[in-house]
């Protein structure tokens, strides 16, 4: 499964002067240009009407009354930055980690063709990880549930060959499937988060399979104007979110959540993680690790306070160190703590976390201090919780 914690990243681009929309430093109150873009992000401008020659133009400082027309852009393409942890089943189960750079050329604004490079480590049953250089290419097809606010599921395949030693080298197809959001910041640029669960089976006698999940931080450039602009944002009829979380104790890890509503105060919570075992006598680490999955409820006391509360209690299945692979177990987590609201669906918990082992009865292994931050429409604490003000034009 591909998990890590989101990491924020920010990158410049710059577009032709031929792509862009002008803007003027021009003083309060006084008209842009034409056809100008008024220097707030899409989403503000969500559900206006498309100006017309009959509109004014606007005026800064003023309220904008109605939307610009958006551009055609040269090129729509799409870049990201992940980090993916799971397991790798061969002749033992091994764990594995990827950092990952893809990037993708969107051909229409449901289907891209791209490639993606991964530098992949696999645990071996020596101390040192088997690790490779993966060049993957494919397709993408997006399946939005939300095209203004980049929410979609979207599936991909590919094929590609692993540069490595004699464990990590030939050639594997890949298939995954993913959960998108974001935020388009101007008219055709957005930043966007991916939780990706991915499957690769090598095609070499090894016939090993990899399952895989992660989060994955990217830039949408040069978007096409989405279908549903002309519609003020709502809640959807599924409400989600997505969350990277870091754990922190004598042993180190990195989640990713799922999240989906089922009422104001309760989220049904999916997490994959991993964190390192520190053994002083066998010295299990690193690729030698903990990997699990663990779903279950989350209450949110006051869900309408800005600080609130909360109680999750999670299990599943998960790979448990062993010397020469991996077996197979059940866990429970329980954790509580407070989760701060930020803009309108954003929330940063602090908690702590209990780790219990209930394959044979119930054993405590470890606890963690938590650090979470999720994104998305579950997380919003009413219906008009992200209705906007009239959106000003700015210089």
């Amino acid at each position: 499964m591909r998990l890590t914690i989101t990491i924020l990243f920010a990158t410049a681009a710059t577009a032709s002067a031929q792509d862009a929309t002008p803007l003027v430093d021009t003083p309060s109150g006084q008209e842009l240009p034409p056809g100008a873009w008024p220097g707030v992000s899409l989403e503000d401008l969500r559900g206006l009407r498309e100006c017309t020659l009959e509109d004014p133009p606007a005026r800064v400082n003023h309220e904008v009354t109605c939307r610009p027309p958006i551009l055609p852009s040269r090129a729509h393409v799409s870049f990201g930055i992940g980090w993916s942890t799971g397991l790798a089943v061969g002749e033992a189960v091994r764990g594995a980690h990827r950092l990952e750079l893809d990037g993708t050329y969107w051909l229409t604004r449901a289907l891209g063709i791209g490639g993606r490079y991964a530098l992949a480590g696999t645990g071996s049953a020596t101390e040192t990880a088997a690790r490779a250089h993966q060049l993957v290419g494919g397709a993408e097809l997006r399946l939005f549930t939300d095209e203004a606010d980049r929410d979609a599921v979207t599936l991909s395949v590919g094929a590609g060959h692993a540069y490595g030693d004699a464990m990590n080298d030939g050639t594997f197809v890949r298939a995954a499937i993913a959960r998108d959001t974001g935020y388009i910041t101007r008219e055709k640029t957005a930043v966007t988060w991916r939780w990706e669960l991915a499957y690769a089976h090598d095609l070499g006698d090894a016939q090993a399979r990899t399952i895989t999940a992660g989060i994955r931080a990217g830039m949408e450039l040069g978007i096409r104007a989405p279908n549903n602009l002309r519609e003020p944002d709502r809640d959807p009829p599924i409400r989600s979110a997505l969350a990277g979380e870091f754990r922190g104790s004598p042993t180190l890890g990195l989640g990713a959540s799922l999240d989906f509503a089922l009422a104001r105060p309760l989220l049904w919570r999916t997490t994959a993680f991993w964190h390192a075992d520190v053994d002083s006598e066998q010295q299990l680490h690193g690729l030698d690790a903990t990997w699990g999955a663990v779903t279950g409820p989350r209450v949110i006391f006051l869900p309408r306070s800005i600080v609130a509360p909360y109680l999750d209690v999670q299990a599943g299945p998960a790979a448990l160190p062993e010397r020469g692979g991996a077996r197979l177990g059940a866990l429970a987590e329980a954790e509580a703590g407070i989760t701060i609201h930020l803009f309108c669906q954003t929330r940063v918990d602090l908690g702590g976390r209990l780790q219990t082992e209930v394959t044979d009865g119930v054993d405590v292994r470890t606890g963690f201090f938590m650090l979470r931050v999720a994104h998305g429409t579950a997380l919003r604490r009413s219906p008009a919780d992200c209705e906007a003000s009239p959106p000003f034009a700015q210089r």
